[in-house]
Order: structure tokens, then sequence, then C-alpha cells
């Protein structure tokens, strides 16, 4: 396989699959099934509760927030607060993340308040457009104790981690669908039907993702897992499906590419023993013609040929008698 069908097939698949190691990445540590208090948080006066895509918490870079969270202890036992974390994340991947040190002891069936400022340095360089964000809180384990969720508004740059996560995918996309549409117009796709199911499923993958990315950038929904799952598996089941059903090569399977150049070979070799035969045979005939023509010569060795010392003593003979009789008279 030459190096530049191994680049063009293998890239995209690489790319793709970096991509969904990153969508198969667990959540942050941190996370529990049940949380041990109740929270109620606002921002800048705001409450959070309830913000969603049509009416997110905005998030403005090198701007101070002042965060409020209302902490009620419902368990029995004293809990102690000791961080305080404002994230957004998608497809299990934290974009956004602040964090407070705190210790706020909270005990069993009190509720505690904490104020925490918050300035978004570095915002910019983290998410632009809608996420799924909210408060956590952790004990002394690090293990969260309470959490809220609302969708936040981060008013990020393009180049930001999560723009640069959209620029990745769009173009890993183009490439897949390129590399297809070439492969299908030139009849060089794979020639087992699975692996151009797979090939078709990581094209379909990038195209969900870049969807919902440009969904959250342009601050249509953010990606929660109702929006961005059915979005992703959709179009890889139907890239699975075209890819199965798609056109194959015609003649040459190109994982034989090795044996039709050893094929190749074999016919430059055969085609130079013709060439060099032809050669001897013209060159054996040629000698032919060349022993044919001197054999039509007269050769003096052969009885047949004319004895000149014989005909020239003959005329010898003949001048001088013819001369002295002329003298005699």
């Amino acid at each position: 396989m030459t190096t530049k069908r191994l680049r063009r097939r293998v890239l995209p698949g690489v790319l793709m699959g970096a991509t969904l190691m990153g969508l198969v990445w667990s959540t942050p540590a941190g996370a529990q099934q049940e949380d041990s208090l109740q929270v109620s948080a606002s921002v800048n006066g705001r409450e959070v509760e309830g913000a969603g895509s049509n009416d997110p918490v905005r998030l403005e870079p090198l701007e101070v927030t002042e965060a409020e969270i209302e902490v009620s202890n419902t368990t029995g036992s004293d809990v102690v607060v000791k961080r305080a974390r404002l994230f957004g994340k998608a497809f299990g991947l934290t974009f956004v993340a602040y964090d407070a040190v705190v210790e706020v002891p909270v005990g069993a069936g009190e509720t505690a308040i904490i104020d925490i400022p918050i300035e978004f340095v570095d915002l910019e360089r983290q998410a632009t457009g809608l996420l799924p964000g909210g408060f956590a809180l952790y004990d002394a384990n690090r293990e969260v104790v309470g959490q809220q969720d609302f969708v936040i508004d981060v008013r990020g740059s393009a180049t930001s981690a999560l723009g640069l996560f959209g620029i990745f995918i769009t173009i890993a996309t183009i490439i897949g669908i390129v590399g297809i549409y070439l492969g299908i117009k030139r009849r060089t796709l794979e020639p087992k039907r699975p692996k151009r199911a797979v090939r078709f499923a990581f094209v379909g993958l990038g195209i969900g993702l870049t969807a919902v990315v440009a969904l959250a950038v342009f601050r249509v929904v953010a990606p929660t897992p109702i929006v961005w799952i059915p979005l992703t598996i959709l179009p890889t089941l139907g890239g699975a499906l075209l890819g199965f059903i798609s056109p194959g090569p015609l003649k040459i399977d190109e994982d034989s590419d090795g044996d039709d150049l050893d094929a190749l070979e074999e016919r430059e070799y055969l085609d130079e023993l013709d060439r060099i035969a032809r050669e001897e045979e013209s060159a054996v005939v040629a000698a032919g013609a060349g022993t044919a023509s001197d054999s039509t010569a007269p050769d003096p060795m052969d009885g047949d040929a004319v004895d000149l010392t014989q005909h020239s003593s003959t005329e010898s003979a003949a001048g001088p008698s013819g001369v002295r009789g002329h003298f005699e008279r």
C-alpha cells in the first residue's frame, strides 16, 4: 500500500478514533450518586435554578462575579465544605473550571451561606458558547457533597479549548468526506463491507459532533447528554449503514497492492527476456545471411575454377610463334 493511500485512509480514522476516546472519557472525579447537601446558588443576584439554553447564566471574561451558594444539610451528620467549583462541561470533558478554597462547616439540619467572588481571568481561552455547567461542593475527601446544575453562556474566544475542539472535528470530518467521495468516484473503497462501514461510521460521528459543537458555539442549544448523544449516535449508525451498502472496488483488491507490484515486476522481467531473445534471433539470422552470400563466390580450391596459369601459357605460345612466322616471310 502506498504512503499516499495509507495517509488518506488512516489519518481520518486516527483523528476520529481520538475523538471517540475523548467522548468515552469518564466524567470529572468527584461525582457521586447521592448528594449530602441541598444547594441553591445565585450569580450576581440572579437565581440560577431553571437556567437553560433559552435563558443561560452569562459569564464574561475579566469580570469579577459574585456567587452566593446556600447550603442545606438534610442528613443526620455534620458536613464540612472544603472547596466550591464553578464548572462547564460537555461530552464528558470539563472545559470551564474555577475553584475556591473554603472552610464552611454545615451541621446536621443546618443551613449555611457561602459567598465566593470569582474573577474569570482566562475564561476566553477555555470555552465559548453554551455549556452545561453548575456549582459543585467538595468535602475533605474531594468527594462531591452537593451540586446544582444549570446552563452557562461563556463569552469566550473562537480559539478557546471548545472552539479548537470544534475546528479539529470539522477538519477531520471534511477530510473523511473528501476521502469517501474520491473512493466512490474511483471505486477504490475498501473491498470488505465491514471496513467500509467503520470508515463511514467515523465520518458520521464527525458530522454529528460538528453539528453539536456548532449548535453550542452559535448559542442555539447546550450540548447536554439528551442533545449530543442522539445527534452523534444517529449519524454514526447512518454512516455505518451507507458504508455497508456502498460500492467496493471494481477489479483490484486494494489489499493486494503488493501482489500487483510483484506481478508487474514479473511482467517487466519476462518482457526483458523476450527482447533479449529477439535480439539473439536477429543476430543469428544476420549471421546466416552473411554465410550464404560468401558461398556464391568462386573458391580457388574448387576444381571448376578457371586455370589462369594454363590460359596464360597458351597465349604466350601463340604470341611468339606468330611473330616469328611474320619475320620468316
